[in-house]
This record gives structure tokens, sequence and C-alpha cells, in this order.
């Protein structure tokens, strides 16, 4: 009786022991007991845990335990990857860089269920040493001996955070800040990526053509500084996966875009902020190219970058067209080219497949070298009370609406909705335009606020309608022609029977060109 108390008096203590922890940051302090992974065994003394969330008992390993010095001297890489390797031995657990410094001359390889985390940004550093190759990652998500995951056996379950990776000793090349490749259910969070001579952080599946693709990737709360020093990579780089959550993450003066990848489906881009000092070339800016499907790009920050959704026709079923995108509550500032564009990219006019369901919506572009936003080839177009000021800084012939059509003939952009829109530019004169004849029409254009600023519909049936607000008077189009004027402060009301000239005058009698006739009636 007596050794079964003390057999349940100790594992109550344990129990007692993993509950009593102070929280730091996502993940807590706790003192032992706790599985020794290299010793085999329990053992006691402080180490930091889980996450508080996490149930259950996971191996645990502390790096320095395996010889990694983190004093900013030699190569700890061969010590934390032993350590890595034990874990990995154990089944996956966690992996725990303490705060330091830790040079390394190779390639770190994190493998399925691995959580590989350190003590936070700007606390725990890792390194390129002075011999690092320029074209070695310094992490890749892999399995142990380097080899990589494919579409037939993918990695899982994978986590890496709470440090800062540097760069900026990689000699030329194009080496990336962390590469992942083929893995479900991967988190980044909270990594600092600075001067990557190649992407920041790599994150893709083998091809558009291989199924299944990986799923449910997430960057979150990264900072990446510097990226893409050769030939403008981006800082956050990929592709070919469903469910890619890039959420917070902010690009400082990135040499690439800070996002673009491509052929996702159900992604989620949210709250990324890109800054960049001076324009350049859509440095900084969001993309998803090769066919975005059920996906949202909302509430970013974009300085001197643009927004651009591309397909890729002629390809593939999974790599055409974009379809049911949200690009919404965005802040474009200073766009490089036009701040929004939505397209099929490498059309050719044997091409049967168009977008459809693009939404864009409430976004706030400040100055553009060209065009505001534009949409090519797509039917059910919305785009709606989005402020659009100064576009066309370097192109006066640019609008802040533009739709236009493409190689094959019988597409182009019908049914949209225009509506809501506002702004003013002192670049440029037309606020909206209908760009290529009989691809650019049937759509409804109402409600939009442009002072100052012409227009051009499409003049093929059937037509586009335009119902404008101006401050004293409204004029519906039907096609180019005037069909009906009204001016709420006259009481006067014109309708057009036939086809009089532009000058619909509401204030007086109504003036016509040719033998038609135009009903006045006062109030």
């Amino acid at each position: 009786m007596q050794g079964r108390f003390n057999l349940v008096n100790i594992r109550i203590k344990k129990i007692i022991a993993f509950l009593t922890i102070s929280v730091c940051g996502s993940y807590a302090f706790a003192a032992g007991p706790y599985w020794d992974v290299k010793a085999a065994t329990w053992t006691t003394g402080a180490y930091l845990s889980y996450p508080v969330a996490m149930k259950g008992v996971r191996p645990w390993a502390d790096v320095r335990a395996y010889g990694a010095v983190g004093d900013g001297t030699g190569d700890d890489r061969a010590a934390i990857q032993a350590t890595i390797n034990a874990i990995d031995a154990a089944g996956g657990g966690m992996v725990f860089i303490p705060a330091g410094t830790y040079p390394i001359a190779n390639t770190l390889f994190v493998s399925s269920g691995i959580s590989f985390i350190g003590a936070g940004m700007g606390h725990t550093r890792i390194v390129a040493s002075t011999s690092i190759a320029g074209s070695v990652s310094m992490i890749q998500v892999r399995q142990i001996n380097g080899t990589p995951y494919s579409s037939a056996a993918q990695g899982d379950n994978v986590e890496i955070a709470d440090f800062t990776i540097e760069c900026s000793s990689m000699p030329a090349g194009d080496g990336a800040g962390i590469d992942a490749f083929e893995i479900n259910n991967l988190k980044i969070r909270n990594v600092h990526v600075k001067d990557s001579r190649g992407y920041g952080i790599h994150v893709g599946g083998t091809s558009y053509a291989v199924s299944p693709k990986m799923v449910n990737p997430l960057v979150e709360k990264c900072v990446l500084t510097n990226c893409g020093r050769n030939a403008g990579a981006d800082s956050i780089a990929g592709g070919h996966h469903y469910g890619s959550k890039y959420l917070f993450n902010t690009c400082i003066e990135p040499n690439g875009t800070c996002i673009d990848n491509v052929n996702v489906i159900g992604a989620l881009w949210e709250g990324n902020i890109s800054t960049k000092t001076t324009a350049g070339t859509n440095e900084g800016s969001i993309w998803s190219d090769w066919g975005m499907t059920r996906s949202k790009i909302v509430n970013n920050s974009i300085q001197h970058g643009t927004i651009h959704v591309f397909g890729f026709l002629g390809e593939p079923s999974d790599k055409g067209a974009p379809s049911d995108v949200l690009i919404q509550g965005n802040h474009l500032e200073n766009a490089s080219s036009s701040a929004i564009l939505v397209g099929p990219a490498n059309q050719v006019s044997t091409d049967t497949r168009k977008m459809e369901g693009i939404r864009i919506i409430g976004n706030d572009i400040e100055g553009c070298r060209e065009d505001g936003i534009v949409i090519t080839d797509s039917t059910g177009t919305i785009i709606a009370n989005n402020q659009i000021n100064n576009w066309g800084t370097t192109d006066s012939t640019t609008k802040a609406i533009r739709l236009t059509g493409g190689p094959n003939t019988s597409f182009g952009n019908r049914k949209a909705i225009i509506s809501g829109n506002y702004g003013y530019s002192s670049y440029a004169t037309k606020w909206y335009a209908e760009d290529s004849s009989a691809q650019t029409n049937d759509n409804t254009i109402y409600g939009n606020r442009f002072p100052s600023h012409t227009m051009s519909l499409d003049a093929t049936a059937p037509y586009s309608v335009f119902m404008g607000i101006g401050d004293s008077d409204s004029l519906v189009r039907i096609g180019t022609v005037p069909a009906f004027a009204v001016d709420v402060r006259q009481n006067r009301v014109g309708i057009n029977t036939a086809s009089p000239s532009f000058d619909l005058d509401v204030t007086g009698t109504a003036r016509v060109t040719g033998a038609t006739t135009l009903a006045t009636v006062s109030a």
C-alpha cells in the first residue's frame, strides 16, 4: 500500500510540475521533470516547454546540450543539426535555440514534426558564416538527409518561430532564408530574415500539374528586410498550394515583390505591410500568377508597389484564369505601374476560358504611374467604393478605372458593376474607359464621383449603361448616346427619343441634332 501511495504521489508531483508554468510570449517556462532526448530518461530542471494550449508531452531538446555555443564564433551548424536529428529520431518534438548568435556554414534541415523555436527576434540569431556558399539556403524544410519531400511523400507539421536569420555574409548566389518544399501544415511565425540573396521565405509545392498540392502553409508576423538582393527575388515566394495564410508580415526595402506566389487556391493574404523608400519597378508588390482562385487579398498596405493577379491561359486547367478573388481594403501609395490589375497573361486567340467573380472593393489608391484599376477579360466583375487619386502620374492617357479585352475577341469585360468609386487626378483627364471595341460592353456604371474628368464607353451593342453624378445634374447614357438628363435644382427632365448631341441642356430647352424630338417636362 505504501509503495502504491508513493508511486501515486510521484505522478501527482509530475503533473503539478507540468501545470506550474509562467507564460513568456507564445511559449512557457516550466520546472521538470521532462523527457531528456539525449539521455533517454526523465530529468528535472528549468526548460522551455510547449505552447500553453498544447496537450500532452513532446520530446524537447536544447541545442546547447549537443554542443552549440551561440557566442558568434565558429560554426554551430553540426550541433544544431544533431539536436534536430535526435528529436526526429524520437518521433518529433521541440528544438529550442536559446538567446545567442549561432553562425552556420551550411544548410540546416528541419524535418516533419519538428518545432524549431528560438527565444525571440533579435535574441536568437542564426547567421551566415563568412565561409557559407551563396547558393546555400539557411534553413530548408526537408528530410534529415536533405532529400526533398515530394507530392507523393509530403512532409507535415513543421513550426519555425521566434528568431532572426542574417544572410549578409552570403557571397553572390541565390540562397534563401527559409526554403520549405511540399510540407503540409507548415507554420513560420515571428521570424526576421535579413539580406537574403534569393528569396526571403519560399513556400512551394512541386508543380501546377502535380496533385496533391501542399496544404495550409502559414507565414505570420515575419519581418523581411532587404531580401532578394540577387536579381530582385521575392521576399515571400512560392506557390502550388491550397489554403495559404500570409498574415501581418512586413517587407522592408524589398528588392523584388513582397509576396509573389503562383497557382494558389483558397489563399488569405491579410494585413501585410511593404515599405520602400524610393520607387522602382514593382518592388514591394503583392502578386499572384498562373491562376488564383477562391482567395482574398485584404487590408494590406503597399508603398510604391502594386497588386497584380494574373492567369496563365493556354495551359492545363489548374493554371488558368483567376476566379472568385476578393481584393478589398488595401492601401496603395505611389504605385509603380497600374495599382490594381487583374487579367489573364499569355492569352492566345484560341483560349476559351475567362475570369469571373473578381471583386475589387473599398481600396484606397493614392497615386500611381499608370491606371488605378485595370480588368482584362472578365465577366461579372464588381468594382465598388474605391478611392482613386492622382492616377497617371507618368502617363496622362491612363484612367482611374479601365476595362479592356484580349486576343480572343469573343471575350471581354461584360456584366461588370462599377459603382460608388470616387477621386481626382491632376495628371489625367479621363476617369473611366471601355477600351476594346465589342469586348467591353454590357456593363453598368453608376454613382461614381470624379469631378472634372471624362469617360468613354464601348459603342457596340449590347451597350453599357452609365448613370453619372455631378455637382448639379445627372446624365444617363446607353452606349455613347445620351439618353436621359435631369437637373434636380431646375426641376427639369430631358428624355432622348433618337440621337441628340452630347449636349443635353436640362436647364432650358433641350438641344438636339437632326429632326429628332425631345420631351421637356417641367415640374
